[in-house]
């Protein structure tokens, strides 16, 4: 019982933070921020999302002697990237990281609030010499692809916005597929396709 309560604590300080760090700090300095329209327009960020300019790997194919195309080299920036349908995905590979990153992916609005506040709450209380994040894919995704890395609380809450919006636009599918191509695996490999190649 004693232990219930003491969790049950530990998750309303969290949630009582959030709240009074977004009103008294985010909330006002959104109402002057000239940026609000680059993360507030849904239809901006799903047609970003839907169309994104990514680093892709280019392959070069050559006939052999017996005049078929072959593979013959793949020629690639700081990132590489081949991007491929979830169709042609293994079964389980999405199931695998929804296990370790979002357990509660296919219920969740986009945002983990219990994981959120009790990161929060572990971060300024310490009651667990492990820090662990509350960003669920949908937030990772984000993060992906706009490389928006700030460490204050105003870029946490224009990924919470953003991953909002982009649940309402847009099916847990397509954003399991973005999420799944362009997550970065070490070594520069963006995405499942290529890290398949390299490391299996």
């Amino acid at each position: 019982m004693e232990k219930a309560f003491k969790k049950l604590t530990v998750f309303l300080s969290g949630l009582l933070i959030i709240t009074t760090v977004f009103l008294i700090f985010v909330i006002p300095t959104y109402i002057k921020s000239e940026r609000k329209i680059d993360f507030f327009s849904s239809n901006q960020i799903v047609s970003n999302i839907k169309n994104m300019e990514l680093n892709m790997t280019s392959i070069i194919y050559v006939q052999n002697n017996k005049g078929e195309w072959v593979e013959y080299q793949r020629l690639h920036g700081s990132e590489n990237r081949i991007w491929v349908s979830i169709d042609k995905m293994p079964k389980y590979l999405g199931q695998a990281f929804i296990a370790i990153e979002d357990q509660h992916f296919y219920e969740n609005c986009g945002v983990d609030w219990k994981r959120t506040a009790g990161a929060v709450a572990n971060r300024l209380l310490k009651f667990n010499s492990t820090e662990f994040g509350g960003s669920t894919i949908t937030q990772q995704l984000i993060k992906n692809i706009t490389n928006d890395r700030d460490k204050d609380a105003m870029r946490k809450f224009r990924e919470i916005v953003r991953a909002l919006l982009i649940t309402r636009k847009l099916s847990k599918t397509e954003i399991l597929e973005a999420y799944l191509n362009t997550i970065p695996l070490a070594n520069g490999i963006c995405g499942v396709q290529v890290a398949a190649n390299y490391y299996f």
